[in-house]
């Protein structure tokens, strides 16, 4: 370990022990999953196991790889767990997938699943939330209502604010000529409905609005 920190690297033993026919127990081993080597640069943390062989004398019958025990990522940040995976000598692989329970951004879950003993440069593949595929809608009375502003520009920018924040994609502004007062709300239709009721709907559902944005008598 001297010899490691005397080259400006950084020790880090790992929890997990390692068995090997060649070397006898309490032998520091520095696992390389590569087959070129590892290139360290002066900082860098070096991650080492300690021998442990069941009878003591470095003749165990194991594979001379290490094992990690996985322990439960879910609700960790993709950082976070790729983090403790790269710590630990894994690989990973991240798969994205909607949740409306599990933050974008988090882990959903593992494979293979927490308590899985794996050996070191294995593959573990996150399930990661991209966030809900779909949003609340106001009904279309509460938008009417509440959206209507002076001028049709003041309107169109606080449904854009709104549609926008609610993750919608494909909504479209439409503004008409109307014996109503400009900038007020005529009609919203979600996907050709002009009936629809409040509640979640896709965040790709075409939604278009209609703005007073002359008026006529």
């Amino acid at each position: 370990i001297a010899a490691i920190e005397k080259l400006g690297l950084k020790a880090s033993k790992q929890s997990k022990t390692y068995t090997s026919k060649k070397y006898a127990t309490g032998t520091v081993y520095i696992y390389d999953s590569t087959s070129d080597g590892i290139t360290f640069k002066k900082g860098d943390t070096v991650r080492y196991y300690l021998v442990d062989n069941k009878d003591g004398t470095g003749s165990s019958t194991g594979s001379g790889t290490a094992s990690v025990t996985l322990i439960d990522l879910s609700g960790k940040t993709l950082e976070e767990a790729k983090t403790w995976l790269s710590n630990n000598g894994l690989n990973v692989t991240v798969n994205e997938e909607s949740s409306s329970s599990v933050q974008s951004g988090k882990v959903i879950s593992m494979s293979p699943s927490a308590g899985t003993s794996v050996k070191s440069g294995s593959t573990v593949t996150l399930n990661v939330s991209k966030g809900s595929s779909s949003a609340s809608l106001l009904a279309p009375n509460f938008l009417i209502s509440n959206y209507s502003r002076s001028t049709y520009q003041d309107t169109v920018d606080q449904l854009t604010a709104y549609f926008n924040g609610q993750g919608f994609t494909n909504v479209t502004m439409q503004g008409v000529a109307s014996t109503k007062t400009i900038g007020q709300i005529v009609s919203v239709s979600v996907n050709g409905n002009s009936t629809y009721t409040a509640g979640e709907y896709p965040l790709d559902s075409k939604i278009v609005v209609q703005i007073v944005s002359e008026r006529v008598n």
